[in-house]
C-alpha cells in the first residue's frame, strides 16, 4: 500500500531528472511551476487509473489528493537548478 506508493512517487521523481533538463531549454516557466504542473500531470494519469489503486487511496477525496500532487511537483521544483 503506503511503501508501493511512496516507491512509484521515488520512479516519478527519478523522471523528473531528464524532464527538467528538458523543459529548462525548452520552455520558460520557473522550475516551481514547471514541478506543480508535473504533479498534476501525475494527478491526472492516476485518475485515469483509479480503479487499479488501493482501496484506501480510492476513498481519498479528489482534492486532497490533487493538492497533495501539487505539494510534491512544487518541492521536486523548488529543488531543481
Amino acid at each position: 500500500g503506503m511503501f508501493t506508493h511512496l516507491a512509484v512517487a521515488s520512479f516519478y521523481g527519478l523522471l523528473w531528472g531528464p524532464a527538467w533538463r528538458w523543459i529548462k531549454y525548452h520552455s520558460v516557466l520557473p522550475a516551481w511551476m514547471a514541478g506543480m504542473a508535473y504533479g498534476i500531470i501525475l494527478f491526472v494519469l492516476a485518475q485515469s487509473l483509479a480503479q487499479a489503486l488501493p482501496l484506501p487511496l480510492q476513498q481519498m477525496d479528489g482534492n486532497t489528493i490533487l493538492a497533495a500532487h501539487a505539494v510534491y511537483g512544487f518541492v521536486l521544483g523548488g529543488l531543481s537548478r
